[in-house]
């Protein structure tokens, strides 16, 4: 079941469309699915300020100071997407 949920999320990130701009904490991210983190999983190809390609593992989006918050308690980094 845990297989099945982590491949519907990674679907669901893939076909998703671009989000609206804001600021986002960035904790894990790789050329295959699977990634793992305290947020949820993004296609970068879908986000204009990301480098294509990647799923990530991300809060947001969020004011510019949210996302230093949860990158600093989260052990990420903050950028935006737009």
């Amino acid at each position: 079941m845990k297989k099945l949920f982590a491949a519907i999320l990674i679907l669901c990130a893939a076909a998703a469309p671009a989000q609206a701009c804001g600021w986002y904490a960035i904790f894990t991210c790789a050329r295959t699915p699977g990634v793992e983190g305290p947020g949820y999983t993004i296609w970068t190809s879908n986000y204009p300020n990301f480098e294509p390609g990647y799923y990530c593992n991300v809060i947001g989006p969020s004011s510019r100071s949210e996302a230093l918050r949860n990158a600093t308690r989260w052990g990420g980094y903050a950028k935006s997407s737009c």
